[in-house]
């Protein structure tokens, strides 16, 4: 596996990755015109190049393919990140792809006192990963993206000691 920053070349393995993994993560909680809707939106072309110049994005890569890829905010004037996304193509999934790309974006996260993130109330997988890696819930909320909204938990991973 090689975990690298993105480039504009990967846009459309990424948007495969990113179909595949929310079709398998999301299956059954979130209605798949939701998912169509969102999916057009956040991992459009434009959307990804905008993605691409303004914060940090690496993608794992294994045999041509882009396994997983990670999206995180530069630590803003708080000295707080947002990990914007996480998503490994299900038949990579538990062989530490995610794991691999989380540990990547620590170099981004240095000058951080705070990683935030917002994951579907119902994606018991990722909240699990997600807790297994010191992040703590905060509150429960409802999420609008478009015209749909979802139950989503904030959670927080503090760096400070």
């Amino acid at each position: 596996m090689n975990i690298r920053k993105m480039t504009e070349s990967d846009i459309p393995k990424v948007q495969e990755t990113a179909e595949s993994s929310w079709r398998e993560a999301y299956e059954g909680l979130i209605e798949k015109d939701a998912q169509d809707r969102f999916l057009e939106y956040a991992y459009s072309s434009q959307m990804l190049k905008m993605r691409l110049k303004r914060s940090a994005f690496f993608v794992a890569e294994e045999d041509d393919v882009v396994s997983g890829f990670i999206n995180v905010t530069y630590p803003n004037g708080d000295r707080e990140s947002v990990l914007a996304a996480l998503y490994v193509r299900p038949e990579y999934q538990r062989m530490g792809t995610g794991e691999a790309l989380f540990k990547a974006c620590f170099d981004v996260l240095e000058e951080a006192d705070v990683l935030t993130l917002n994951v579907e109330a119902e994606n018991e997988k990722g909240t699990a990963f997600y807790k297994k890696h010191g992040f703590v819930e905060v509150e429960r909320m409802e999420e609008t993206i478009g015209e749909d909204t979802f139950q989503s938990i904030l959670m927080k991973k503090s760096f400070l000691s």
